[in-house]
């Protein structure tokens, strides 16, 4: 084998053994999760905001249930965050939900994919 065919191979190892490095074995650790209301669903998204009261949800605007989730320490760590989520037929305003995302994007609000989404029992 020559040199030019050594070099080819070793190239194409060394990319190999980059790409297996960087795969995306996801686990609960690296997971970020936010417990909160439906508050708001467009076609693909949902927002769901923490630190607010069920009953805030009918007698606020989206303006006003941002400020109020951010009274205390100002913006926490997902205390309002718009979701990409597939199953958004099951969804409704004002559901309890519990999601869990592992890459947000610095906004306000916030934003990312819902990797597991979960219902809890409270108010609908």
């Amino acid at each position: 084998m020559d040199r030019k065919n050594r070099m080819i191979i070793g190239g194409i190892l060394m990319t190999l053994l980059f790409l297996t490095g960087c795969g995306n074995d996801l686990n609960d650790e690296d997971l970020m999760t936010q417990e909160g209301y439906i508050v708001e669903i467009s076609e693909e998204r949902i927002l769901v905001i923490s630190h607010i009261e069920p009953e805030d949800i009918d007698e606020m605007t989206i303006d006003e249930l941002l400020e109020k989730s951010t009274e205390d320490d100002g913006p926490s760590d997902l205390s309002a965050v718009w979701y990409a989520v597939d199953n958004i037929e099951e969804l409704s305003i004002g559901q309890r939900v519990r999601v869990s995302t592992n890459l947000v994007l610095d906004s306000w609000p916030q934003q990312g994919e819902a990797i597991e989404l979960d219902i809890l029992e409270g108010h609908e």
